[in-house]
């Protein structure tokens, strides 16, 4: 494929929003979004505790005290999807607190490296409990769960290995300091045989909720 090809392929297979050329912020790919998700009322994300774990209770009630793979599959899957919601709710606080240490400099950098940290966490255990869900054969929607999964392979896992399947001419680059700004769309640093050729942008927020629905949707229908 081109580098052109490889750019829409970002666009159709990750959550990335669109990319554009760094040096004159012309869109090449997708479809620029002027507003972004932290902006938005987004309410609070559901409590895992009050919400989910009634719910999870009854599915290992359900198994009563026999052990099989089946039942340590769904273990692994529990602890997996905690840590998703977890992770969210670390972003949300230490991106907060960043915000607001406004002129503490030291203090600033500590919260944001803290939510960085909860935001590769967040896309690691978003797509090991759908690996998990599938395994489990519990159906899953089209679309949306394939692109979280690439976003989590091709930007925060696999993205140092330049001959990674699909892309073999990018390595992409997260701006995870750019989670202490009041927004939640992040820039990655898209190069080629130039540095930072181009930009893409995810909006990690928006994945965020829209990956809560399917895992709740997942639990509720237990």
């Amino acid at each position: 494929m081109t580098i052109q090809e490889q750019l829409e392929w970002l666009i159709a297979h990750t959550t990335v929003l669109w990319v554009e050329r760094h040096d004159t912020q012309k869109v090449v790919a997708g479809e620029k979004v002027e507003i972004d998700r932290f902006f938005i009322d987004q309410g609070d994300p559901i409590s895992f505790s009050e919400t989910l774990e009634p719910l999870w209770r009854a599915k290992f009630d359900s198994f009563g005290s026999e052990w099989n793979d089946e039942r340590q599959k769904y273990r692994l899957l529990y602890d997996t999807m905690r840590a998703f919601f977890t992770s969210f709710n670390g972003l949300r606080f230490n991106k907060v607190a960043s915000i607001e240490a406004r002129d503490n400099i030291q203090e600033k950098l500590l919260q944001g490296d803290l939510a960085g940290s909860h935001l590769m966490q967040m896309y690691m255990s978003g797509k090991k409990a759908l690996d998990l869900m599938t395994e489990l054969q519990i159906p899953l929607p089209i679309g949306f769960v394939e692109q979280f999964k690439e976003s989590r392979n091709k930007l925060f896992e696999h993205n140092h290995n330049p001959h990674a399947r699909h892309l073999p001419d990018l390595i992409l680059e997260p701006s995870l300091w750019e989670v202490i700004a009041t927004k939640s769309q992040m820039t990655i640093y898209v190069h080629t045989a130039n540095e930072r050729e181009y930009e893409a942008f995810i909006d990690y927020y928006q994945d965020y909720y829209d990956l809560e629905k399917v895992f709740v949707e997942a639990v509720q229908s237990f």
